[in-house]
């Protein structure tokens, strides 16, 4: 990947008097155009009102269509078609516009179409999608009408954990998920690589390396000092990387500060796009909370590994700011819906800030506690709420513009 490390200066609005500052300032340096954001475009920061109740909601226990075993993914299709990954039953589940089941496809298995453990699922233009089976490293695309198209296995795919980002003109683009071997413990934070396929055949070609998940790594030794056990944990108020492919751009995002990249297949930077925003610090009460938080839910006989567990939280030091954000998604139009991070708050509103496709930051748009955003377009934004109880409802929720 053609990476160039730049040192940029931050652009400073310098005003008189009571004048507010530009909304937003682009320039150009070293052929990277460079958007800061001092504040949103809207004069209420609100970029989308969204509608009080959903338009479409799937999840009726009287239809045993609509129960879930766990959603690993929904795309909406041309013509409002819904489809749903169930990630119980293996099966894709198509639903027309108003949220009415029309037909399965898929089903556990590993013949031709179906699926062992279903991971991603993307759009691929307006009628058809692409569905990614983990275990078998198999990506099936699908017609709008359930039928099946193509499929690929991914047989010359890097080490580690392979998982499809989407398709990047025209290329299958995938990450690869790589832990290296720690001797000590202690918080580290491994390069994640990015391959494409070339018209999705192989073999894959470099794209580049990002920084991935933060962990904490626990190692025990034994008596004789030699490495007895390891264990690899997400780092509590950890940065995650966001990877996401739309058209010719993939969008990369670290969240240890507010800024993210776009790069052009070939790999080359061509934007930044950033927005004012102080960090947040990680408080004692927080820190409490994300403990008991990661200590529920053992079922009885995982006494010992709770133990193991509450141990390694014990010994852990914490970040002691917030993420910049908590993922993001492209939508349809090409606007950027990145989300704030929220956690460990119980049940706090679902907020997005939005930005247009040249990184103008538009506002903000709040969805009712326990939404995540899966797909957007113009007008709408479909997702998965988590209900009291845990169980998965997808939602079609429509928005216009702020005051």
């Amino acid at each position: 990947m053609r990476l160039t490390l730049l040192v940029l200066g931050l652009v400073v609005a310098c005003g008189s008097g009571t004048e507010p500052p530009a909304r937003a300032s682009t320039r150009d340096s070293a052929g990277v155009t460079i958007v800061e954001n001092a504040r949103p475009l809207a004069a209420d920061s609100v970029a989308f009102l969204v509608d009080s109740a959903p338009a479409v909601e799937i999840g009726d226990a009287a239809d045993p269509h609509e129960e879930f075993g766990r959603i690993s993914g929904v795309v909406r299709l041309s013509e409002g078609v819904i489809v749903v990954a169930d990630g119980g039953s293996q099966e894709l589940r198509f639903f027309d516009s108003t949220g009415v089941w029309t037909r399965t496809a898929g089903g556990k298995g590993g013949g031709p179409g179906e699926f062992d453990m279903i991971g991603a699922v993307f759009p691929l233009g307006p009628d058809s999608l692409a569905v990614y089976d983990i275990n078998h490293r198999r990506i099936s695309v699908f017609g709008a009408d359930g039928s099946l198209g193509r499929e690929m296995t991914l047989s010359q795919a890097p080490g580690g954990f392979p998982s499809v980002l989407g398709v990047l003109s025209a290329d299958l683009l995938v990450r690869t998920e790589q832990f290296s071997q720690s001797l000590q413990s202690g918080s580290r934070r491994d390069t994640v690589p990015v391959v494409r396929y070339p018209r999705w055949t192989a073999p894959a070609v470099p794209l580049g390396r990002f920084p991935g998940t933060e962990m904490y790594v626990s190692v025990q030794r034994n008596s004789a000092g030699l490495i007895a056990s390891t264990m690899n944990t997400m780092l509590p108020f950890g940065r995650n990387l966001t990877l996401a492919a739309a058209g010719t751009r993939l969008y990369v995002g670290t969240a240890d500060r507010y800024e993210i990249s776009a790069y052009d297949s070939a790999g080359t930077l061509i934007r930044l796009m950033r927005w004012t925003h102080s960090s947040v610090p990680v408080t004692d009460a927080e820190v409490a909370a994300m403990k008991r938080q990661r200590l529920e839910g053992f079922a009885p006989g995982e006494e010992r590994f709770r133990d193991r567990v509450k141990d390694i939280l014990e010994g852990m030091t914490f970040p002691s700011t917030k993420p910049a954000y908590d993922g993001f998604v492209v939508g349809d139009d090409g606007r950027l819906w990145v989300r704030q991070y929220d956690q460990p708050a119980e049940n706090p509103p679902s907020r997005y800030d939005v930005f247009d496709p040249d990184g103008q930051w538009l506002g903000h748009v709040t969805f009712p506690p326990r939404f995540a955003l899966h797909h957007a377009g113009p007008g709408y934004a479909l997702g998965v709420w988590t209900d009291p109880d845990d169980v998965g409802h997808v939602r079609l929720y429509g928005f216009h513009p702020g005051q």
